[in-house]
C-alpha cells in the first residue's frame, strides 16, 4: 500500500475502527486487492492514484515484486540482494495528485480531526509530505520509509527528509529497521514522527 491517510492516531499501533481510513494505490492490480478486502469495511476508502509533490503526468514503474513499485527507476548497483524485487517489469503512465489537492474536501466530506500520515512510496515519501505544503501541519503524526541505501534514483537521502519532517514541526518518536533477511546490512527504516506544534 503506498499512502495511508488515517482520521486517527495509532497510540500502541491498534487500528480505531470508528475512523477512515484513505488508501492512495496507483497499481491498478493492487487497488483492486484492497477493494476486495475492504469491501466489508465502510471505513476504508481505496483511491486509485499516488501522491507526489506536485500534480504531473508521470511513468510508474511496476516491479516484479509489486511491493517495490515506484515513480523512480531503481538503483540495482544499490540493491543487487533485491534485484529479483526491483527489477521493473512494465511502466503505467499515471497522474499523481498532491496532499494539498486532496486533504481540504477529505476533511470537509469525512469530518476528521485528528489525522495520521503513513508513506511507504519507495523513495517518494518526501515528495509526497512537500505536496502537502501547508496542510502537512494538520497531521498530529506521521510515519515515512528512510533510506540508508537508496534503492531508487533520485531518491532523498535520510538526512533530507528527517530535516524536512524536523522543519515542519515533527519530532522523532521511534526508528524501526525493515529489512529483516538482509544482515548485516540495513536499507531502510521505518521513522514515526508526532507533531510538536500539533493542536486539535
Amino acid at each position: 500500500m503506498w499512502v495511508r491517510i488515517t482520521a486517527f492516531f495509532p497510540v500502541g499501533f491498534q487500528k480505531n475502527t470508528k475512523n477512515e481510513v484513505h488508501a492512495f494505490e496507483p497499481n491498478p492490480v493492487d487497488a483492486d486487492i484492497l477493494r476486495a478486502s475492504s469491501k466489508y469495511d465502510d471505513k476504508w476508502h481505496i483511491i486509485e492514484s499516488a501522491l507526489d509533490e506536485e500534480v504531473k503526468t508521470v511513468d510508474f514503474n511496476i516491479t516484479k515484486n509489486s511491493q517495490c513499485s515506484s515513480l523512480h527507476q531503481p538503483n540495482l548497483d544499490n540493491a543487487l540482494k533485491l534485484k529479483d524485487d526491483i527489477e521493473v517489469e512494465k511502466t503505467l503512465k499515471i497522474e499523481t495528485r498532491t496532499i494539498s489537492q486532496l486533504f481540504p474536501d477529505l476533511k470537509l466530506k469525512y469530518g476528521f480531526s485528528r489525522p495520521y500520515l503513513k508513506m511507504d512510496t519507495q523513495g517518494n515519501d518526501l515528495y509526497v509530505a512537500k505536496g502537502g505544503k501547508n496542510f502537512l501541519k494538520s497531521f498530529v503524526g506521521l510515519q515515512s520509509e528512510l533510506a540508508l541505501r537508496t534503492l531508487y534514483k533520485n531518491q532523498p537521502s535520510i538526512y533530507d527528509a528527517l530535516e524536512y519532517y524536523k522543519s515542519e514541526g515533527f519530532k522523532l518518536s521511534a526508528l524501526i529497521p525493515n529489512n529483516a533477511g538482509h544482515f548485516p546490512d540495513l536499507y531502510e527504516v521505518d521513522c514515526i514522527m508526532y507533531n510538536g506544534n500539533y493542536k486539535e
